[in-house]
């Protein structure tokens, strides 16, 4: 047994369906076995919600943040996360335009407390941890993002490899929240949450 101390019961076996029975890639090109984790915390349920529109889904987005901010959440330490730049910058539009504080993490610069919550691509999160994490954008059009993917009928063997490295940026990225995860998507859902999506 491997005893995991950071994040809770619930969002770590959110986490691990994610995989399914997958190895999980941790995204310095090394495969790790996960059978036998648990964790001794206990939380909340994340949650998974699907929208008609982009638009819905940041309307949603910004009305999730505000919540944990009235449990007592500060704002550096919420965490937007999205698989592309276009919809990391359209989180933070969502939520400047709620009035609520929110700065883009592109570089390793650790952003001051006072400039709100965090808004970042997938790759930037490996490493860090939050109290509450969003992921945002996590539908079928960019997850997986279909330029990271070669085409099976050119090299099936790096499809799959493709695949599993898709699919392992969206376990990192839940596994980065300590206390809160909320998954969301507009149109159809990623083909990694379809097993368990509720819209």
């Amino acid at each position: 047994m491997t005893l995991n101390y950071r994040t809770t019961r619930q969002i770590l076996a959110a986490s691990l369906n994610l995989l399914g029975g997958s190895t999980f890639d941790d995204l310095d090109g090394n495969p790790e076995q996960l059978r036998g984790y648990r964790s001794v915390l206990a939380g909340a349920h994340p949650e998974t919600s699907g929208y008609r529109t982009a638009a819905e889904e940041m309307t949603a987005l910004a009305k999730r943040v505000d919540s944990w901010q009235q449990e007592g959440i500060k704002p550096h330490e919420i965490a937007v996360v999205a698989r592309t730049h276009a919809t990391a910058d359209s989180a933070v539009q969502a939520l400047r335009d709620a009035k609520l504080a929110a700065v883009k993490v592109e570089d390793y610069r650790v952003p001051d407390p006072d400039e709100g919550v965090h808004v970042m691509t997938m790759h930037r999160i490996k490493g860090l941890e939050y109290r509450a994490v969003a992921i945002v954008g996590a539908g079928a059009q960019q997850m997986p993002l279909p330029s990271a993917i070669t085409l099976e009928r050119e090299d099936r063997l790096q499809h799959a490899a493709d695949l599993r490295r898709e699919q392992s940026l969206l376990f990192v990225s839940a596994t980065r929240a300590r206390e809160q995860l909320s998954i969301s998507w507009s149109g159809r859902p990623s083909q990694f949450l379809e097993p368990h999506a509720t819209s």
